[in-house]
C-alpha cells in the first residue's frame, strides 16, 4: 500500500513538478520526508493514534445511540479490566523489543520469547481475576458464567497485549506504516460490527472490539511472516530473556511510576474539590493527552533510530528537535488561545471551568516534549537507573506539588503540573550537559 502510494506520487510528480512551481514544492517536500526514516515512521505513528482516537470517538457515539446506557457501561468497564491486565502482562518487553531488535542476530528467538511470556503472563493474571471476580466487581461475575463471554474476554486480552508488542517490532523495524494499516483496519471493522451484532446486547457491543483487536493482530502476525519472514517457535530463549530482563523491568518501574499522576489526581481532585471539578479536569487532560501524542511519537522513532545505529546521532537529535517544536509550539498556541471552543463541545461549564487548567497545561507540552527525548536518549545508552529516578522525581513533583496547590482549585492542579514538568526538562538539559554533551556522536 505504502509503496503504490509513493509510486503513484513519483510518477505523476514528475510529469506536474515542470509545469507547476508549487507542486514542485509539495514533491520535494514529500520526497524528503519519506526518505527519511525518522520522519517517515513519526508521521505514521501520529496518523495511527489520531485515526484510533477520532474513529474510537465516532464509535462510542455509534454505541451510545445503538446500545443502552447499561450495555455501554458495562462494556467501558470490561475495557479497562483487559487494558490494565494486558498493560500488566507486558512486563517492560514492549520497549526491550524496540532496543534490542534492530542488532540482534536472533531476532525470531527475541520476539518469539517476548510474545510466549506475555501471553503466559496474561493468562495468569487473567485467571487470578476471575479467581477472584466475586471479590474485585461482583457485578462482572456473568463474565466468567458465560462460555462465550469468557473466552472472548481471554483472547482479546491476550491480542490487546500481543498487539502492543508487534507495534513495538514495527517500530523497531521502522516500518510504522504497518501500524497505521493495522489501525484502520481495526478502526474499519469497529465501526461496522456494532450494527451486526446489535441482537446480543452487550456482548455484541464487546464482541465488535474484541473481533477487532483479534482480526488486526492476526495481520500483523501475517505482515511479520510475509516481509519480516518471521517464524513462530514456542519456545522462550533465556539468554535473550536473561539479557532484556534488567532493561524491560526498569522500564516497567518507569513506565507504572509515569502513570501514577493520571491515576491518582482525579483522586485528589474528588476528595478536594469534588466530583464535578473530577470531570472539568478529566476532560482538559484528555485534551492534553492527545495533544502529547505527537511528541511520544517522535520520541520513539529517535529511540528506533539509535538502537538502530547503536548510538545517539547528532543529525536525529537534530530533527527531533527541530520537527517536535515546529509541530508542537503552534499547537500550543491554538490549544492556548482557542481551546475554549472545544471545551464547548462537551458543555457551557466545561468551557468555563476547564479553559484555564488547560491554558496551563497546554504550556507544559514543550517541557513534556523534553522529558520524553531525554526518556528515548536514557532508553537508547540502557540508563534504566537513571530512567527510574526522573520517573519517581516527576511523578512526586506532580503528585505532592497537587497537595501544596490543591486550595488554588483546578487552576492549582495546573500549576503544579507545569512546575513539575519543567523542573524535570531543567534536571533533564543540567544531567546531559555534564555527563554527554561531548559524548553525542557527531554523525550528521
Amino acid at each position: 500500500m505504502i509503496k503504490s502510494v509513493k509510486s503513484f506520487v513519483l510518477h505523476h510528480g514528475r510529469k506536474l513538478k515542470k509545469k507547476h512551481k508549487l507542486f514542485d514544492i509539495i514533491y520535494q517536500f514529500f520526497l524528503h520526508f519519506y526518505n527519511d526514516s525518522l520522519y517517515r515512521n513519526s508521521i505514521f505513528l501520529i496518523l495511527s493514534t489520531f485515526v484510533m482516537s477520532g474513529v474510537g470517538f465516532f464509535f462510542w457515539i455509534i454505541a451510545a445511540r445503538v446500545y443502552n446506557a447499561q450495555q455501554v457501561g458495562i462494556t467501558t468497564t470490561i475495557l479497562s479490566i483487559t487494558g490494565l491486565i494486558s498493560s500488566i502482562s507486558l512486563f517492560g518487553f514492549n520497549v526491550s523489543l524496540i532496543s534490542y531488535l534492530p542488532l540482534s542476530m536472533t531476532k525470531n528467538k527475541i520476539i518469539n520469547s517476548s510474545l510466549i511470556l506475555n501471553v503466559v503472563g496474561t493468562l495468569f493474571i487473567s485467571l487470578i481475576y476471575f479467581i477472584g471476580i466475586q471479590y474485585f466487581s461482583e457485578s462482572m461475575m456473568f463474565i466468567r458464567n458465560n462460555g462465550i463471554f469468557c473466552t472472548l474476554f481471554i483472547v482479546y486480552t491476550v491480542s490487546i497485549g500481543l498487539s502492543g508488542l508487534f507495534d513495538s517490532v514495527f517500530i523497531a523495524y521502522r516500518s510504522t506504516h504497518n501500524i497505521l494499516i493495522k489501525t484502520c483496519l481495526f478502526s474499519l471493522i469497529r465501526i461496522v460490527l456494532p450494527f451486526l451484532l446489535f441482537y446480543f446486547g452487550t456482548l455484541g457491543l464487546f464482541g465488535s472490539i474484541a473481533i477487532a483487536g483479534i482480526v488486526s493482530c492476526i495481520f500483523s502476525v501475517v505482515i511479520l511472516i510475509k516481509q519480516y519472514h518471521y517464524i513462530f517457535c514456542f519456545e522462550v530463549d533465556k539468554k535473550s530473556i536473561k539479557e532484556m530482563a534488567y532493561f524491560s523491568l526498569g522500564n516497567y518501574v518507569a513506565g507504572f511510576i509515569s502513570s501514577l499522576p493520571g491515576f491518582i489526581l482525579p483522586i485528589i481532585i474528588l476528595n478536594n474539590l469534588g466530583s464535578d471539578m473530577s470531570a472539568y479536569f478529566y476532560m482538559a487532560f484528555m485534551i492534553i493527552a492527545l495533544l502529547n501524542i505527537i511528541p511520544k511519537s517522535l520520541a520513539q522513532s529517535l529511540f528506533a533510530e539509535g538502537s538502530h545505529s547503536g548510538t545517539i546521532l547528532k543529525s536525529s537529535l537534530k530533527k527531533v528537535g527541530y520537527f517536535s517544536f515546529a509541530i508542537m509550539i503552534p499547537c500550543v498556541l491554538i490549544t492556548f488561545f482557542f481551546g475554549q471552543y472545544v471545551l464547548h463541545f462537551f458543555g457551557k461549564a466545561y468551557a468555563i471551568e476547564s479553559f484555564m487548567l488547560l491554558r496551563i497545561m497546554s504550556i507544559s507540552v514543550i517541557f513534556v516534549t523534553v522529558n520524553l527525548i531525554g526518556e528515548s536518549i536514557l532508553n537508547i545508552r540502557k540508563e534504566i537507573k537513571t530512567l527510574v529516578f526522573f520517573s519517581v522525581f516527576n511523578a512526586s513533583l506532580v503528585l505532592g506539588l497537587s497537595f501544596v496547590f490543591i486550595h488554588l482549585g483546578l487552576s492549582g492542579i495546573g500549576i503544579a503540573w507545569i512546575i513539575a514538568q519543567g523542573s524535570t526538562s531543567l534536571l533533564y538539559i543540567i544531567y546531559y550537559a555534564h555527563h554527554y554533551l561531548d559524548t553525542f556522536s557527531r554523525n550528521v
